[in-house]
């Protein structure tokens, strides 16, 4: 298994004995005992540990059940009638990098029919609004904390769902918003870290694109 320079190091001084890894088919292979090979990506050094046990964290959700319906239309709303939207919700820290969605929707500006929204709370909030205002992105919906039912109202009635994460991130994780998305049948666009499987899930589920931050 290929690991960046921090976790191997963290692995080889035993301060980190547990790996994350996406439970595919080639992970359903691995047995208690079994020795893994860990290889540091940037000085090919490599060391091994044996398996000393599994454990699998089942990832899943109840339901969504949109209610309601008739009470609430964003998009007339927000004036998005017509409109190809892509939203983000969730926390806006730097582990988010939320920058990603800025860059992209400064690029898509010229698309006169596409809106993104970014929906949440954190300690980047505020330079993100300064750096819409900056750079002039007028295609960028900035929202506040909603109640879930509200924000999965919200969320059946756009297209497309928005994951970003910083590139610079040592821990594999699968973002929890994927799980929402999934519930909605909605489809993802996914700017991830090198370290996490997450890209490998969107492919074999066959649930959205990705390519790596920044």
């Amino acid at each position: 298994m290929k690991l960046y320079s921090a976790p191997f190091e963290m692995i080889k001084s035993g301060k980190k004995t547990i790996e994350l890894r996406l439970y595919d088919e080639k992970r359903r292979k691995i047995k208690v005992g079994d020795e893994i090979i860990f290889t540091n990506t940037v000085n090919g050094e490599t060391l091994s540990r044996t398996v000393k046990d599994i454990h699998i964290l089942y990832y899943c959700q109840d339901p969504v059940v949109i209610q309601n319906t008739e009470q609430i239309d964003f998009r007339k709303q927000y004036n998005l009638t017509d409109k190809f939207v892509a939203i983000y919700g969730g926390s806006v820290n730097i582990a988010q990098s939320i920058e990603n969605v800025i860059n992209v929707a400064d690029s898509c500006k010229d698309y006169i029919d596409m809106v993104f929204i970014i929906i949440g709370r954190g300690s980047h909030m505020e330079t993100i609004r300064q750096e819409i205002n900056t750079r002039n992105i007028s295609n960028v919906l900035l929202m506040d904390y909603m109640p879930k039912d509200q924000y999965n109202l919200l969320l059946s009635q756009c297209d497309v769902g928005i994951v970003s994460l910083n590139a610079k991130l040592m821990m594999p994780n699968i973002p929890s918003r994927t799980l929402g998305l999934f519930n909605l049948s909605k489809p993802i666009v996914a700017a991830i870290d090198y370290s996490t499987d997450y890209g490998k899930l969107l492919e074999q589920s066959g649930g959205g694109l990705w390519s790596y931050s920044g």
